[in-house]
């Protein structure tokens, strides 16, 4: 195809967990964010 561009491209990844997830998932994910260089990655309290 021509005369096409893409302009942005979006990742969106959610996870819940009823028990949270521990100090190592957490640290583990966002260490995975920064190497892959997601703009953000944040874990919320309690299950939205």
């Amino acid at each position: 195809m021509t005369g096409y561009r893409v302009k942005a491209l979006s990742k969106l990844i959610e996870a819940d967990c009823l028990k949270g997830f521990d100090g190592v998932t957490q640290r583990t994910s966002k260490e995975n964010c920064n190497t892959l260089k997601f703009d953000l990655s944040e874990f919320k309290k309690g299950i939205q």
